[in-house]
This record gives structure tokens, sequence and C-alpha cells, in this order.
């Protein structure tokens, strides 16, 4: 008997956000040719991911666009593809803003992390919502959600109220989502321990506890004892 895989995680799921002629940035609408800016993100983004584990098409839209790159579909490709799923992961950190015939910007005056990357907890909660309507999809975790901020040990603790407000806001705009009834089961922060940022080095420090790269100590960053209290009153909430 062939083994069918049980879990995919997506990595980096963003939402890509148009700016409408009011300056406003939101999630594209159904129609309308401004709806061309988006296109390219979001196939890249989410429809190749999702429709490969949902097992259905992919969306006319993103075929017509991208005919001449994309490799040739054969019959049986999308059926060979798609399993049953245990779950889907989600990884999400920040969304794309897009201006038809700019590619993407910078929304101004939007707080951003260590990263450069917009802080948007709205952004995830809009995810959801979207690949809960547009896709048959199992139960679903965030598999991956963090901030990177410039910390620093004073007096032996560290301060980072940004990261407690970045983690509360997109706990709430999970929370939300629930509540729209997307099968969110999990919550996994990124991450435990300041580490090794791929091409950014030991220079981004995501973890909730702070670690010493010279000495190797840990010392618990003030998100720690606030994300250990979150969990703890979660104990009597049912959902």
């Amino acid at each position: 008997m062939t083994a069918t895989p049980s879990l995919v995680i997506l990595g980096n799921l963003l939402v890509d956000d148009i700016v409408w002629d009011d300056g406003s940035a939101r999630m594209a609408q159904p129609g309308g040719a401004v709806l061309y800016a988006a296109l390219g993100a979001r196939l890249w983004n989410q429809s190749v991911g999702c429709v490969s584990v949902a097992g259905s098409d992919y969306p006319a839209d993103m075929l017509e666009r991208y005919a001449e790159i994309l490799p040739p579909i054969a019959d049986g490709d999308l059926e060979t593809i798609a399993a049953p799923l245990d779950f889907l992961g989600i990884n999400y950190y920040t969304r794309n803003v897009v201006r038809a015939g700019v590619g993407e910007v910078a929304m101004e005056g939007a707080e951003h992390t260590d990263m450069g990357w917009e802080v948007y907890p709205d952004g995830l909660r809009d995810l959801l919502v979207r690949l809960h309507a547009e896709y048959e999809l199992p139960d679903l975790y965030i598999t991956e959600n963090g901030a990177a901020f410039p910390d620093s040990r004073n007096n032996g603790t560290v301060r980072d109220p940004r990261r407690i407000a970045y983690l509360g806001g997109h706990l709430d705009a999970v929370a939300s989502a629930i509540a729209d009834g997307v099968p969110v089961r999990g919550y996994f922060l990124w991450s435990l321990l300041d580490n090794f940022e791929w091409a950014f080095g030991y220079s981004r420090r995501f973890g909730i506890v702070y670690v010493d790269f010279e000495t190797l100590e840990r010392v618990p960053k003030d998100s720690f004892a606030w994300y250990r209290d979150f969990i703890s009153a979660q104990a009597g909430v049912q959902t």
C-alpha cells in the first residue's frame, strides 16, 4: 500500500491587497481591471499550493496570464498531486500591497518589523477566511507566526512590547476567523528562541527567549511571560 501524506505546510503565505484610488489598501474583490495588479502575487502565494492540496483546478485567470511560462498540466496530474490531508499548516507574517502599473508598494505610516515587513494582523484573518471559502480544506493550523524586533538586554531583562502587541493582534485575528467558522485548530509561534535567520544570520531576533550568541545564555523576554499567561488563560475557554 502506498503511503499518502497526512499534512501540508504552505510556507509564508501572503495576502495580496490592492492600493485603491482613495489610498486605502484592502483585499481584492472579484471583477474590475484593477485586479490585474494582484494576479501574479496571488498565483504564486496562494493558488498553486492550495490547488495542489485541494485537488481542484487552477484559477482560469491565472492560467491565462501565465500560459506561456507554466509547465504543461497533463491529465491526471492534479489527482496525483492531491491527497487526503489530516490538516493544512499555514505560515503567515505579513501582506503584499500592489498598485497597478507599479507592483509592490509600501504603506505610508504602517508599522514594520526588523525584517521590513508590515505589521498587518487583519491579513491573517483575511487569508484564513479566503482559503476556507475558496477551497475544501481540512483543519487548519498556524504553523508559523511571529516578528523580529531589535531586542536588547537591560539589567537582566528584555522588554519587547512591540512583539507582545504583534502576537496579541494576530491571535485576535485567528479568533475572529474561528468565530466566522474557519476550522483553525492550533497556533504555533515563531519562535521560542532567537536563532539563525537564513541570509540575515544572527542579526534578526524572532524569539520570545533572548539568546546571547557569545555565551549562549538564554533570557526569557517579556513576551515569554505574556504568551505563557495567554496560553494558561485559554485552559477554560470552550470553542
